[in-house]
């Protein structure tokens, strides 16, 4: 799938009263500054981009005598994003420029698009039925999935990155590092029974997440707000509200 002109959230403008930063940056902050705001962001058609995925799905039912019967599912998605072009905005030049490349579309976005979900998800799931008692397990494997920081310094042309204008991190001892962080893969394991006493009435216990896992917490204390969010906000492979049990009971009249 080839998308021009996408439309997309561009950067946080905040800009600045310092006079070292520019009189572009000085012109966003009194703007702001004017309607009591702090930042500002809108939408436009700044990208290009390109997918590639492949969707599968196979299912397999292998009966067992009368009574039983056992059903096999598996799934897979595989998909890439690719920003392939930044269109330009015409008549800028000097600090006006530099704004739109730091900011109009930063690292963050460019990781929103292409990696902020799983380039992976499987699931693989198990239906085991006997009389009338049934048995679902589903493992659902969630890739890996990365985050990119707006104004964290990137590698120059010699590949070498000054990592003198990194953030302090009181989570390793106020060593300054890179707050992109990359969060690991995960699997989830849901499980359902079910028994159906008869035509009318049947019951289920079951749990989503069975095993409680959550995402990776931030490895830098710059990124979770003092605390208050200890998982990403800004990119997400599935919830971070753990397990959830449940009982149900089905009345047919």
């Amino acid at each position: 799938i080839a998308i021009d002109n996408r439309v997309v959230l561009t950067g946080r403008f905040q800009g600045s009263a310092a006079a070292a930063a520019g009189s572009v940056n000085r012109q966003i902050y009194d703007l702001l500054n004017s309607v009591g705001s702090n930042t500002a962001q809108f939408f436009t058609n700044a990208i290009n981009t390109k997918t590639q995925g492949l969707d599968v799905v196979a299912t397999y039912d292998q009966p067992i005598g009368t009574d039983m019967a056992l059903r096999f599912s598996a799934a897979g998605n595989f998909n890439r994003t690719e920003v392939t072009a930044v269109n330009p905005i015409n008549g800028l030049s000097g600090d006006q420029s530099s704004l739109y490349t730091s900011v109009y579309f930063d690292r963050e976005q460019r990781g929103v698009y292409e990696w902020a979900n799983p380039r992976q998800k499987i699931n693989g799931s198990v239906n085991f039925k006997y009389k009338n008692l049934s048995v679902f397990v589903r493992v659902v494997h969630f890739g890996i999935i990365k985050y990119f920081h707006p104004t964290d310094p990137i590698a120059d042309a010699s590949g070498n990155v000054d990592a003198t204008k990194f953030v302090a991190n009181r989570f390793n001892g106020f060593a300054k590092e890179s707050r992109d962080q990359t969060f690991s893969a995960k699997n989830l394991t849901d499980l359902v029974v079910s028994y159906q006493i008869n035509k009318n009435v049947g019951f289920s216990v079951g749990a989503n997440n069975l095993f409680d896992v959550y995402p990776d917490k931030h490895t830098h204390s710059d990124n979770d707000s003092y605390g208050r969010f200890p998982y990403s906000r800004r990119v997400t492979q599935f919830g971070f509200n753990g397990a959830y049990y449940f009982g149900r009971l089905t009345l047919s009249l």
